[in-house]
């Protein structure tokens, strides 16, 4: 079972749609390497959650397609993404 990527919009409380994350993606999103007094690893800052999870994003544009439509359609899914995740402001990230 994956434990998802989620966000919702810090002043309106709206869910973001994300796209499902593996539990490996979803942690190097949030946490960072390093830890708190308590042993516990530090959550990142919003934005660099932000750029992480549209690092991952983007990575769906490489790699074998099987027609160059097809990777068109998805590098124009990808920059469809983007530009909604950008377009949210600040956001409030969570596990799923």
């Amino acid at each position: 079972m994956s434990i998802n990527l989620e966000a919702t919009v810090k002043n309106t409380g709206e869910e973001v749609n994300l796209w499902q994350t593996p539990t490996w993606v979803t942690e190097m999103c949030l946490y960072s390497y390093k830890k708190n007094k308590k042993g516990e690893y530090k959550k990142r800052h919003w934005k660099d959650t932000r750029a992480l999870y549209l690092a991952w994003v983007k990575s769906h544009t490489q790699g074998a397609f099987y027609s160059s439509e097809d990777a068109s359609d998805m590098q124009e899914i990808v920059k469809t993404h983007q530009a909604y995740i950008m377009s949210l402001g600040k956001l409030e990230w969570s596990l799923g």
